[in-house]
């Protein structure tokens, strides 16, 4: 395509194609309308064309280690678009297969056991407590996540109308222990913490454990198809080591 008065462009361009030695550049700029792109693109396709040598493919893929630094993955040319289709299909295999292994028999049974284990402490912590309280004919009662204490009298817990009937040293004594049960309560409840942070860890893991083994078998394929490309292997690494 002629670019009408560019001359010492046109050379310039002519120039900056030969220099077939690394680390230079062509910055072409000008007015709209005028061409530049068309010209600058029919020019580097006409020495593509003639050169004897396929310019190697390049991948830019997210760095999962540093997401403002993409990977960028030199390849032989043509596979680019193999490696597009791989990685598509691997997505859509981990979209199908990691909600079915949480959705397994196996997940549920060992999630439930991890579930039972955290609520078996807290019940005992709890019996414990409770056990303490009838000895000084005290009921413990849960409403909406918490724990309370009330007197109790012919097997009934006493409502303040009745409560208030009884002979003051009576309270007083009921009022003591229900104090003394709260600071007991408190005191089997303060390793509560830390079983809900082993509970979690515990899950962790057991997310971790559940997601490699869907995602491993569909990730291997790809690893022994690309083993001699050391930049892909680093990639596929990075996405085992997220799980």
């Amino acid at each position: 395509m002629p670019v009408f008065g560019q001359e010492r462009a046109i050379e310039a361009m002519e120039f900056g194609i030969g220099m077939t030695r690394p680390g230079y550049n062509i910055f072409v700029m000008g007015n709209p309308h005028t061409g530049r792109f068309s010209f600058a693109m029919d020019s580097l396709k006409t020495i593509a064309k003639k050169a004897n040598a396929k310019p190697k493919d390049w991948c830019y893929l997210n760095n999962l280690d540093d997401s403002r630094r993409p990977l960028a993955i030199e390849m032989a040319a043509g596979k680019a678009w193999m490696l597009k289709r791989d990685i598509k299909h691997l997505i859509e295999g981990i979209l199908t297969e990691l909600p079915a292994a949480f959705e397994s028999p196996t997940y549920q049974r060992k999630k439930g056991k991890v579930e039972r284990d955290f609520n078996r402490l807290y019940d005992q912590a709890i019996e414990e407590v409770d056990d303490l309280a009838r000895e000084h004919s005290i009921a413990l009662f849960r409403d909406a996540g918490s724990i309370g204490f009330t007197p109790v009298a012919d097997g009934q817990g006493m409502d303040e109308a009745a409560f208030s009937q009884l002979p003051e040293e009576v309270r007083d004594q009921f009022t003591s222990n229900i104090s003394k049960l709260e600071e007991y309560l408190n005191e089997q409840l303060a390793s509560l913490p830390q079983w809900k942070r082993e509970a979690g860890d515990r899950m962790k893991v057991l997310d971790r454990e559940t997601a490699r083994k869907a995602i491993n078998p569909l990730l291997q394929p790809l690893r022994e198809k690309y083993n001699s490309n050391n930049s892909l292997m680093s990639y596929f690494t990075q996405l085992k080591r997220i799980w």
